[in-house]
């Protein structure tokens, strides 16, 4: 894919294209789960240029509707108690989403080569 008409930096672009391509190698992997890479994933249609693309729509979903779970650093200013609630919420969400966040991710490495 070539850089939209409105990007200035093609070589940061890229750079930014070669990271978005690994974090959905990692989402399709499962290396990274689907709430944590959607949250990272969401940021990159931003910095790409790319507020149209369908394929990222997933992402910025899963992103909003699971904002309000402690995902990744912010875990530790929460208490134990509220952690074992959350992480049973998280891991529901997680399994509601997998299958739809690797088809987007394939269909980013795709659109992406």
């Amino acid at each position: 894919m070539k850089p939209p008409p409105t990007v200035d930096d093609v070589e940061s672009w890229l750079k930014r294209c070669q990271e978005m391509k690994d974090l959905a190698q990692k989402i399709i992997n499962g290396e990274i789960g689907g709430i944590a890479g959607s949250r990272q994933m969401a940021a990159y249609r931003d910095s790409l240029h790319v507020w149209d693309a369908e394929e990222f729509r997933i992402f910025c979903g899963i992103d909003s509707e699971t904002d309000h779970l402690p995902i990744g650093h912010v875990r530790q200013h929460w208490s134990a108690a509220a952690l074992k609630e959350k992480d049973a919420e998280i891991k529901g969400m997680e399994d509601s989403y997998r299958a739809r966040a690797v088809e987007s991710a394939i269909k980013i490495l795709e659109k992406f080569k």
